[in-house]
């Protein structure tokens, strides 16, 4: 359980020296749960204790650990899990499909969302007890030394807003990689005198009816559409603009993506620490703040080429395939099912059966590597 006092977060359980070397995360073993019923105390933002208004709207339902069992799980998120960026943008956004994710892998932050009195909170002990108090003993050790303790809430409304950050991000990516300019056409949109160029970001189906607006207003409407809104002209853009010229689509996209990224950078930090590795040489060790930091960082890597992800064609698991072939595409374990989707897909496609298009998206491949298998069969 993880508790906050005085801005700071507290109840670390592991060892100092390994925390600062190794950016590690927690789980309770017991999950989440989402609360609608408890009224916070404080709002906490960053770590920034503020009072809750008497009439202050607080968004709900709130993400909080489940107090059954106060164990808690730690793994490392950098080292273990890859590509968690892009398991995190592919969660259904609903309170079960981000609950999934959360008793997985943890909370979003350590340090951001409503505080709530743990008074509040119902306990459920394994054994008998014979009061509150003891109660909050067994669960909390240290409670009576903290003075008023608090758990951390997080409102459903966060996780779906960095959700849907996470998924436009790395599908603008995507199309960026495939130089995709049907759809980065109409996430760019220059000015008819080329001073400047605005980006929307979303679905693409909400894009193009977003972009049957009314020019003046797009600008304000984007929230009504899901869709995020940024424009770059001379008045805050001007370097930018002198890098691209009217009509270019493909560089004004990298920059777009160039500035979320290092947006979230910004707004989710992250610590170098110089420490000894295994074999006691000086090495670059990178400490996010949080689970969202440390998912962004990775988005960076993948941008940079550091790392390498693709998803399995078969169980649709990610990989980090930096040291693996140039065509790989599927897990050893999913061989024989991913060959069997082949051989029936292009006996379909010769039987007129089926179209190119479909049997890429069975095999969990591009149209262009089955035109390259039936040109392989002639």
């Amino acid at each position: 359980m993880r508790f906050v006092k005085g801005g700071s977060v507290l109840g670390n359980r592991f060892g100092e020296f390994r925390e600062l070397a190794i950016f590690s995360w927690e789980y309770p073993v017991s999950g989440f749960y989402w609360e609608n019923n408890l009224n916070p105390l404080k709002s906490l933002e960053y770590g920034t204790e503020r009072e809750i208004h008497e009439n202050e709207y607080v968004p709900k339902p709130l993400l909080i650990e489940n107090p059954e069992v106060m164990t808690m799980n730690r793994y490392l998120p950098l080292d273990e899990e890859s590509a968690l960026f892009l398991k995190f943008s592919d969660i259904d956004i609903s309170e079960e499909g981000i609950l999934k994710f959360a008793n997985k892998y943890g909370r979003l932050w350590a340090n951001h969302g409503y505080l709530i009195d743990i008074e509040q909170v119902e306990f459920i002990p394994k054994i008998e007890v014979k009061s509150k108090e003891e109660q909050y003993k067994l669960w909390f050790p240290e409670v009576e030394e903290r003075g008023n303790s608090f758990i951390i809430g997080e409102p459903f409304i966060y996780w779906k807003t960095e959700i849907i950050s996470m998924r436009n991000a790395v599908r603008l990516w995507k199309w960026i990689e495939n130089e995709d300019i049907g759809k980065l056409s109409f996430v760019v949109n220059w000015d008819r005198d080329g001073g400047g160029f605005d980006c929307a970001l979303g679905e693409i189906n909400d894009i193009k009816l977003f972009r049957k607006l009314p020019r003046e207003e797009q600008r304000i409407m984007g929230f009504e559409y899901n869709i995020q809104y940024r424009f770059f002209n001379e008045n805050v853009s001007k370097e930018v603009l002198d890098l691209t010229k009217k009509g270019d689509i493909i560089l004004p996209a990298k920059i777009l993506l160039n500035d979320i990224i290092n947006t979230k950078l910004k707004n989710h930090p992250l610590h170098l620490r110089l420490l000894l590795d295994e074999n006691n040489y000086p090495k670059q060790f990178v400490v996010p703040e949080s689970l969202l930091g440390a998912m962004w960082y990775q988005f960076f890597q993948s941008i940079t080429g550091e790392k390498k992800y693709k998803k399995c064609a078969v169980c649709g698991t990610w990989e980090n395939v930096n040291e693996k072939r140039e065509d790989w595409l599927y897990h050893d374990s999913c061989g024989s099912t991913f060959r069997s989707r082949k051989k029936r897909g292009l006996m379909s496609i010769i039987a007129g059966k089926k179209p190119v298009e479909e049997v890429a998206e069975n095999c969990g491949v591009s149209v262009s590597v089955v035109k390259q298998w039936i040109e392989n069969k002639k």
